[in-house]
């Protein structure tokens, strides 16, 4: 199976984690790269298959890097939102772009891509219990710990043990690592997730 490698060109970290969470543990994705913007590509390797831009990080003549084009084939161009600059996007020959009118989630992004995911954890992944996920959720919208220690019903002792176990099984040791792994997860409110899945899952 031929792998693809995905580029980013995104300059908002928030952001840029969140797309490289949904992206980067797809079987079918060898390689994800991302830079904060188009000059960057003359450091991008070759073999990028598709693009995934956000439309305020379109160039701003609607004209892309022409050495990136000349090393690579794109087969796919998503660009998510809307802007000023899509008025100048130029057709890119033997390139499918679509255009994600946002709110988004996780699978319309991965089918504008072109990619596919299994809904079950890996083997790696650890699950997360009812109550350890609570607690992240509350955690990342700025409750204390008293305030989830009520809510839960049990101490605040409890909720930090809750909330250790949980961020070990993610992998991570801060609040704000915590808070962008829980909008990519779809547990918290993110910035590019706020409903409409219907135009990508409509059949022509």
């Amino acid at each position: 199976m031929n792998r693809l490698h995905v580029l980013i060109v995104e300059g908002d970290p928030f952001f840029a984690e969140i797309f490289l969470l949904w992206i980067s543990h797809i079987p079918s994705v060898g390689r994800v790269t991302r830079i904060p913007c188009w000059k960057d590509s003359k450091n991008v390797a070759t073999t990028v298959s598709s693009v995934l831009v956000r439309a305020e990080y379109l160039p701003k003549n609607g004209e892309f890097p022409k050495s990136l084009f000349e090393r690579n084939s794109f087969e796919r161009l998503v660009v998510l939102g809307q802007g000023d600059r899509l008025k100048n996007l130029e057709k890119i020959p033997g390139c499918t772009i679509t255009h994600l009118i946002t709110p988004i989630d996780r699978n319309d992004l991965l089918y504008a891509l072109g990619l596919k995911w299994a809904a079950l954890p890996t083997a790696t992944e650890q699950v997360l219990t009812e109550k350890e996920r609570m607690v992240v959720c509350m955690a990342v919208k700025g409750n204390s710990l008293k305030e989830m220690a009520d809510e839960l019903a049990c101490t605040v002792s409890t909720v930090q043990s809750y909330k250790q176990r949980a961020m070990t099984k993610l992998g991570v040791s801060h609040l704000a690592d915590l808070s962008v792994i829980a909008a990519a997860k779809g547990w918290r409110h993110c910035p590019c997730r706020k409903v409409n899945q219907i135009q990508l899952n409509e059949k022509p």
